[in-house]
């Protein structure tokens, strides 16, 4: 059961991140929000690596994700927006 719940702590700290990095996106560098976009997941992970999961070395593998979440997130909304590359379709001339 263990190995579970390594999964579900390693998921939780990708998953998390990478909505809190979208958000973070949208804001103004080194504002509060942005701070608490940085530090809102740690109090989850912490109390979930503590209920759940007693071995000490899931705590590394743990902050590398929720690094990869916050880049990953922080770069998701530039790839959604059209802009280099896109043209508007023209229904008229199609």
């Amino acid at each position: 059961m263990e190995p579970f719940f390594i999964g579900l702590l390693f998921v939780t700290a990708l998953g998390t991140n990478t909505l809190l990095g979208i958000w973070r996106s949208g804001l103004r560098r080194f504002s509060p929000a942005w701070f608490v976009a940085i530090h809102a997941s740690i109090p989850l992970l912490i109390a979930m690596r503590l209920v759940l999961v007693r071995p000490i070395w899931v705590i590394p593998p743990e902050i590398g994700l929720a690094f990869a979440g916050q880049f990953v997130g922080a770069r998701l909304p530039k790839l959604r927006r059209p802009g280099v590359g896109a043209r508007p379709v023209d229904i008229d001339n199609a």
